[in-house]
């Protein structure tokens, strides 16, 4: 019955618990955030390890993203893999997906969608919403939902590890993309060895625009509650 944010003060307590002891013993490694809300904690974990930001990731909406592309390969009929396509924001109910990023094969949603409505003419705003409570969904038919997350975490620690370069929305310090900054939020980032080694700026529209900053706001007034 709980919301991510209603288990914020019991991960702020088990993080202090870990990370003051971790950087004691000369840590210079990377943090990988799973704990929710993910967002609020990635950003304690960078304040109290000290760390440079790019050593500290949260899986924020890697694993939207990955459902996203899944509902979008269930309509369509693609491969998901072959699907490019992120959930971006906060890890919560304010993310939103970024249709004017959507590509199928490298060639654009809105292209395709013109050349084959009858396969592309979906309900935008369903499958947004249903990638967006998938977690809820799971949770209702497994009474758990650590199996998907733990697999987005294991992505991103073969990213690092392999050194891939790997893109992907996960959860990182904001340093002015966007207008925005100071804060955790899910951009697409190249991942790989050094963590974070860079931010991808997608040209999003005037109306994705305005869903990230009011998503932005959204994480900014919960830390200010922290």
């Amino acid at each position: 019955g709980q919301t991510r944010l209603d288990t914020l003060g019991l991960s702020k307590e088990i993080v202090r618990s870990i990370v003051g002891p971790v950087m004691e013993a000369g840590f210079s490694g990377i943090f990988l955030i799973v704990s929710n809300p993910v967002d609020l904690i990635a950003q304690d974990v960078w304040k109290l390890s000290g760390l440079p930001k790019s050593q500290v990731i949260g899986t924020g909406t890697a694993l939207d993203s990955s459902r996203l592309k899944y509902v979008l390969s269930r309509v369509t009929g693609y491969d998901q893999h072959s699907i490019t396509a992120y959930m971006l924001g906060e890890h919560g109910n304010s993310q939103f997906a970024a249709w004017s990023n959507v590509y199928f094969g490298g060639k654009p949603l809105s292209q395709l969608a013109m050349e084959q409505p009858e396969r592309f003419a979906f309900d935008y705003a369903e499958l947004e919403a249903e990638a967006r409570k998938g977690g809820y969904v799971t949770y209702a038919g497994k009474h758990c939902t650590e199996f998907a997350v733990a697999d987005a975490a294991c992505r991103l620690v073969r990213a690092v590890i392999s050194n891939e370069h790997y893109i992907t929305a996960c959860s990182t310090l904001l340093t002015g993309e966007y207008g925005e900054e100071g804060f955790f939020i899910s951009l697409p980032c190249v991942v790989g060895a050094d963590g974070v080694e860079e931010v991808m700026r997608l040209d999003l529209s005037d109306a994705e625009i305005d869903e990230f900053r009011k998503s932005c706001a959204h994480v900014k007034e919960n830390l200010a509650r922290t």
